[in-house]
């Protein structure tokens, strides 16, 4: 064998070693280590970590830009309304919110009342207005959920009309009673006292009632409240009253509405979470509460009465001053109010979906 052909054997035998000794050796394997594995796992788990919030975050903020355009195309059907008819939608009139039952004048018939109460909300009033639902039979006005999507019609017997839907998308509606819970065929499970009125329902994954107030056009204060809280007669109400959504706010355990313990099944509690140096917060029941604001805290007899409602519902570019309620000026005067209740699922809180706004400027 010549030199060059040792030589060439000895290549072939080193090769041949290196291969073998890749295969057996098993410091050469490419395969993870534990110690590469967890570090790989805990790598994953950081991000995953950090992109949940973001997700979440990008969905609240796409139901909130869903509900915000569901708010101005209500607002659009309501102004509609108002230009046809020159009042806001709601054939009932306001002061009927919460005090009679379906059947008693002038409440339609045939509405079935949740938890074996008879109160509607002024928001089930403009489903009825925008969409229709209400119809003249026999000398009384009943309700007949069949009508509803097909246009507010004449209650007038003398002069019998039917006018087309101002907002026509029914899927926004729910299905009667409004509640988070089902019976096991699916029903809806009345958590509250309103009727079998259909509401809209906001655009969150977890949607409740949007809340509307039809505001008393020429009256004067802010919120209806312990001074006038029983009045019946428009002419000593203020602009807003929270007898308008009342029914959503009630106590299960109790039986009775109550000062914003639920909401449609969801806890609302405190009403009053927003800085003290912002207090335009809470919604509930104007009998409970206090901020501080010199439109809020008032005494009747001596004795202390707070009012979260009208704290939120003031008017905040007005000086407070010594101002009362009777005195003070209401967000959108002369006009209305839609609520969603935002992306923490709460009423009267600064994340709060509205009509005017920014809950706070």
């Amino acid at each position: 064998m010549s030199t060059t052909e040792k030589r060439r054997s000895k290549i072939k035998d080193r090769r041949n070693g290196q291969s073998r000794s890749s295969i057996f050796d098993p410091r050469s394997s490419s395969a993870f280590t534990l110690i590469e594995l967890l570090v790989v796992i805990m790598i994953i788990g950081i991000l995953v970590s950090i992109l949940i919030p973001v997700v979440t975050s990008i969905r609240r903020k796409g139901y909130a830009a869903s509900t915000l355009a569901q708010i101005n195309a209500l607002r659009g059907a309501i102004e509609a309304y108002q230009g046809t008819y020159n009042a806001y939608p709601g054939p009932v009139p306001d002061h009927y919110m919460y005090q009679v039952t379906p059947g008693q004048a002038p409440l339609p018939l045939n509405m079935n009342a949740a938890n074996g109460s008879g109160q509607m909300t002024m928001h089930e009033n403009m489903v009825l207005g925008l969409m229709g639902g209400l119809e003249y039979v026999g000398g009384s006005v009943s309700y007949n959920p069949a009508n509803v999507g097909i246009g507010p019609r004449s209650l007038n017997p003398a002069s019998p009309a039917q006018h087309t839907a101002f907002y026509t998308n029914t899927k926004e509606l729910s299905p009667g009673f409004f509640s988070d819970k089902v019976d096991n065929a699916g029903r809806p499970v009345p958590t509250c006292f309103d009727t079998d009125v259909p509401e809209f329902v906001d655009r969150f994954d977890q949607p409740m009632p949007l809340l509307y107030l039809r505001a008393r056009r020429g009256a004067k204060g802010v919120m209806s409240d312990v001074k006038n809280y029983g009045a019946s007669e428009p002419s000593q109400l203020y602009q807003y009253d929270v007898r308008q959504y009342y029914s959503y706010i009630c106590d299960p355990a109790g039986g009775s509405p109550s000062s914003g313990i639920l909401i449609g099944g969801r806890i609302q509690g405190p009403f009053y979470d927003l800085a003290a140096s912002k207090p335009q917060s809470g919604i509930g029941d104007p009998k409970s509460g206090g901020t501080g604001d010199e439109l809020v805290d008032r005494k009747i007899k001596g004795v202390p009465v707070v009012n979260y409602a009208i704290a939120y519902f003031r008017d905040p570019s007005t000086s407070l001053g010594n101002i009362t309620n009777e005195q003070g000026s209401p967000r959108a005067k002369d006009s209305f109010i839609i609520i969603s209740a935002g992306p923490d699922r709460l009423f009267g809180t600064a994340d709060d979906l509205t009509s005017f706004g920014s809950v706070i400027p």
